[in-house]
């Protein structure tokens, strides 16, 4: 609250501050190019460096923030260019709709769910992206129908031919377990696994 009514003048601070905190401050220092990742010291990432230098320049006040580095040790100048000219992070949308979310969008009965989907950024990325899954999809339709196979008619024989095989399979395991068939394996001392076939469960030994 002090540092928004602009009552401290400087505040020292780690990257901590800089992230989903609204406090802009007319110049940003860096006293360091090096920060502890929990391995290594390494100079910060390009989108690191856009997060904590962005916080320099106040909406309203400054015409333009000021953002100063203090190069105190050396530091790799293709470390520095790429810092400070890659591009940011790609923004990719972690919203997922849940069974949990829904019901409590279900109690709002003023709520339009089909809305709140069709108005989030997860939207707005996957109909971005929809004119370039089609191109890619025409080009992968393209390329499988330029296929060619030299025993195709071999091929097609070779798969009925399987078909037909499982046919009999199902057809013989079917004959082979009728009940005329199987009583005669049906003695005392044998063990017996029940099945239901129709639902897929098996009912035990």
């Amino acid at each position: 609250i002090l540092f928004q009514e602009g009552l401290v003048r400087f505040l020292f601070a780690t990257e901590t501050f800089s992230l989903g905190l609204n406090m802009p401050a007319r110049t940003v220092v860096f006293t360091s190019m090096r920060k502890w990742d929990g391995e290594v010291f390494r100079p910060p990432s390009a989108a690191e460096y856009i997060q904590m230098s962005g916080r320099a320049g106040r909406r309203g006040l400054d015409a333009q923030g000021m953002v100063v580095l203090l190069l105190n040790e050396e530091i790799e100048a293709e470390a520095l260019q790429a810092m400070m000219s890659a591009s940011p992070l790609p923004l990719e949308s972690a919203f997922r709709l849940r069974y949990n979310t829904l019901l409590k969008l279900y109690a709002l009965e003023s709520y339009d769910v089909e809305l709140l989907v069709r108005r989030s950024f997860y939207t707005y990325q996957r109909v971005g992206a929809l004119p370039e899954i089609a191109r890619r999809r025409a080009a992968l339709e393209a390329e499988a129908a330029a296929l060619t196979q030299p025993d195709e008619p071999r091929l097609r024989e070779l798969l009925a031919a399987r078909s037909e095989r499982a046919g009999c399979e199902v057809a013989m395991e079917a004959f082979v377990r009728a009940p005329k068939h199987v009583l005669r394996f049906l003695q005392p001392g044998r063990l017996c696994l029940l099945e239901d076939a129709s639902r897929g469960v098996s009912l035990g030994w």
